[in-house]
């Protein structure tokens, strides 16, 4: 079966016209070019060239490889340079979760995100935090933003912000004072959001 590198050399022949010159273009010596020439026209059974005067001119079988070989060259390449990208992180999609009551911040994030990487997409899925957990857990989410308090020994965790809350109170008292400790609201019923949220 023909290889990627015999693909090249004959499309190296083709362009230049002579062996010699496919040679020099290739960076290798002429008889390795000559033997993979033979050795693809013998694998399918059909010459692919053919001399006139001093340069090769293709056979009907050579034009149609040559075709092919374009087509398989330019492919390889493309998956080449897009495993590249992927792989260093300018392509993609990103998986995404985040909980309902995730940060306002976040479209600002994103579009911060997609500054930095144009070529690489998001897919959101919202749910709990610890449902999220597991999802990232099991690799069905590359990251998650998330409420403490949750277990998350896990996990690389990035702080993104402390959220602020407010209280509510008829008390006239607690009302007055400019921010309020866990000591002050000791004798208060709560209604706090849940840690699954």
């Amino acid at each position: 079966m023909l290889d990627i590198r015999q693909l090249r050399y004959f499309i190296a022949i083709v362009e230049e016209g002579t062996i010699t010159l496919a040679a020099h273009r290739l960076h290798i010596t002429q008889p390795p070019l000559s033997q993979q020439l033979k050795a693809m026209e013998e694998e399918l059974g059909s010459p692919l060239v053919y001399r006139r005067g001093k340069r090769l001119e293709m056979t009907e079988s050579g034009k149609t490889l040559y075709k092919y070989a374009l087509q398989m060259t330019q492919l390889m390449d493309e998956a080449k340079a897009e495993v590249q990208e992927v792989g260093n992180g300018d392509k993609g999609t990103l998986s995404l979760g985040v909980n309902t009551l995730s940060s306002l911040e976040l479209p600002s994030w994103l579009a911060a995100f997609r500054a930095a990487y144009p070529h690489v997409t998001y897919k959101i899925q919202q749910n709990e935090s610890f449902q999220l957990c597991g999802l990232v857990r099991s690799r069905k989410l590359e990251l998650a933003i998330v409420r403490l308090p949750l277990e998350l020994e896990d996990f690389s965790v990035l702080h993104l912000q402390t959220e602020p809350y407010y209280i509510l109170t008829s008390d006239q008292q607690l009302a007055r004072k400019p921010s309020i400790s866990l000591v002050d609201m000791k004798p208060y019923p709560l209604i706090l959001p849940s840690t699954e949220a």
